[in-house]
């Protein structure tokens, strides 16, 4: 099954309208998420992420931006609680 990585799943939340803030809180310190795992799909669950459909890549089109030139969402290889995301009306697909 694929994993995810926080900053995947907390640039998912901000770009589905969620809150990222408290995605970024939740996801600090977790390693990779797998969404066939019952503790993971809660999580996401609770972030506003359906489990099932990102198994499915139901969310690739979220995923595909989250690489393009000027993402402004929060970059990999940082700590999360150290970035400042901001997500534009375009980000939200």
């Amino acid at each position: 099954m694929a994993t995810f990585s926080p900053h995947q799943i907390a640039n998912l939340v901000g770009q589905t309208g969620g809150d990222h803030g408290q995605a970024a809180q939740m996801l600090q310190g977790v390693g990779g998420i797998d969404p066939s795992q019952p503790d993971h799909a809660d999580m996401l669950d609770q972030l506003g992420i359906d489990p099932q459909a990102l198994r499915q890549g139901d969310y690739q089109e979220h995923l595909d931006a989250q690489e393009a030139p000027g993402f402004a969402g929060y970059q990999p290889g940082q700590d999360l609680s150290g970035q400042q995301a901001q997500f534009s009306p375009d980000d939200l697909l």
